[in-house]
């Protein structure tokens, strides 16, 4: 073979080499992998991850990864190159309990788990020291908190301030209690400087309406109604009004409920609707269950009635008339919870309208801000029902109903994490945390617990604040703590 000869093999050798090292390159970094068993390239997959807090490490079969993709916009971060299979994700942080996930990658597909929440190892409690607290109830701001207080023949109703961290007693009540099983609560109206409360005297209702900033414009409701009502329940303040608020009364034991607005200043009520078994309001409009089981929008002053369902919700007998409740989240999505405790769903979406009971013996309901979800909860059953299609990896359709939980111990009360895919909630001496995501099965996780079986929660979703009821020392007491927990500006 002459040297010309031998220069040529070797150039094309070369060319050949380049070429297919080119074309493995240029595949790679296209997400491809060559799989030697069938001797095919693969399109690889990905995995995404949005960790909440932001510094993890990522451990991909108990193999440490490199850093991947950080996406700006939405804190993600994606590693490439996975073949299809079956993997698991442990995040880790200093400080937190692993957050762990089976993931099933697709070729050319990211398998995505945007609310990846790593709950920490411990939770710093603040106490603030207010004694005998038996409930309360936050403004919507968070910054005051109106709560019932023990005394020795009665109750008192404190003001508690977060900014400055006073306390004000603002009036005592002897021989009067507070209920706090009951549905009824403080209401606060929208300037935060007005408050109703509901209060119990020889098993009747009373309202108090105080001043938060002048006792002297304090009063009993019923010390201003023109005629002698037998009861008055469901007090709500007007949404844009501060010296204005709907009850519900009724004149005679079995005589049905109507519906009126009273003027603070004028000391004038209006008839708003008659017989009814429960209202709402929502967002800019008045919703009405009539006794009918049939439900009717108004106006915020009453006017314009407008009828929502066309087949009636069957309201059970009238012995639980009076503990029906309604919770609407527009003309579109509301709720009825009968007295026999059936929750009923009115749902108009993409796939139409729909009527119809979603479980009986419901304890409470929620739905998310955007209005795509519903919580409800039972005695010992958590459930999601999907309001909206969801596309975000897990999709979901459209009228599904998903059970996220059911346990032998109670569960208490219930509401949704700031991401909306977690579920807070309180059992026996636990305060916890639930994830909706059913992939690989659902992560539960104790955040604290308490001293009290018997204990009540609120959640802040603009500042992440938890609020809760506990024993400290021989008298319940007001704790709260941060969740998440605030670290630098980057993780609120």
């Amino acid at each position: 073979m002459t040297g010309l000869r031998k220069r040529k093999i070797f150039f094309w050798l070369i060319l050949i080499l380049f070429i297919l090292s080119t074309t493995f390159v240029l595949l790679y970094s296209q997400g491809y992998r060559f799989e030697l068993k069938k001797g095919i390239f693969i399109h690889s997959g990905s995995i995404t991850v949005k960790p909440t807090p932001k510094d993890v490490s990522i451990w991909i079969n108990d193999q440490l990864q490199e850093k991947g993709s950080y996406d700006i916009i939405n804190g993600a971060i994606t590693i490439n190159g996975f073949r299809p299979g079956n993997y698991t994700i442990k995040l880790k942080a200093d400080g937190y309990r692993d957050w762990v996930k089976p993931a099933q990658v697709k070729s050319g597909i990211s398998e995505e788990f945007w609310n990846a929440l790593l709950v920490p190892n411990e939770i710093e409690l603040t106490n603030y020291q207010l004694k005998g607290v038996i409930k309360f109830f936050p403004a919507s701001s968070y910054e005051k908190i109106a709560w019932v207080g023990e005394i020795s023949d009665g109750i008192s109703l404190n003001l508690f301030e977060m900014g400055n961290n006073s306390n004000t007693q603002i009036s005592e009540f002897p021989n009067f209690s507070f209920n706090p099983k009951s549905n009824e609560n403080i209401e606060w109206n929208f300037t935060e400087d007005m408050i109703a409360v509901p209060l119990v005297k020889e098993k009747k209702q009373h309202y108090y309406i105080a001043d938060v900033n002048d006792n002297k414009n304090n009063f009993f409701l019923e010390s201003f109604l023109n005629e002698s009502y037998f009861s008055v329940k469901s007090l709500r303040w007007y949404p844009r009004r501060k010296n204005s608020f709907y009850f519900m009364a009724r004149s005679e034991e079995e005589a049905p409920f109507n519906l009126y607005l009273y003027d603070v200043k004028a000391k004038e009520y209006q008839l708003i609707a008659q017989e009814i078994a429960a209202y709402d309001i929502a967002p800019d409009s008045l919703f009405v269950l009539k006794n009918n089981g049939i439900i009717y929008q108004y106006n915020l002053d009453g006017s314009k009635e407008n009828q929502i369902t066309n087949s009636a919700i069957p309201l059970g007998d009238k012995t639980h008339l009076e503990d029906t409740r309604l919770i609407a989240y527009d003309i579109y999505r509301q709720i009825v919870i009968t007295g026999e405790k059936k929750l009923f769903l009115h749902n108009f979406g993409q796939e139409g309208e729909i009527l119809r009971e979603i479980t009986a013996d419901a304890e409470g309901v929620h739905f998310s801000n955007d209005g795509k979800k519903l919580l409800y909860w039972t005695k010992n059953l958590m459930g999601v029902y999907f309001l909206r299609k969801w596309e975000v990896q897990p999709q979901r359709r459209e009228n599904e109903n998903q059970e996220i939980l059911r346990q032998l111990s109670p569960i208490g009360s219930a509401f949704w994490y700031k991401d909306y895919e977690h579920v807070i909630f309180t059992s026996e001496n636990s305060i916890k945390i639930i994830d909706l995501d059913p992939r690989g099965g659902r992560i539960i996780e104790n955040i604290t617990q308490t001293k009290s079986s018997d204990f009540f929660a609120t959640y802040n979703h603009s500042d992440n604040l938890l609020l809760f009821n506990d024993m400290s020392g021989d008298k319940m007491a007001l704790f709260g703590f941060y969740f998440p927990q605030k670290s630098n500006f980057f993780e609120l």
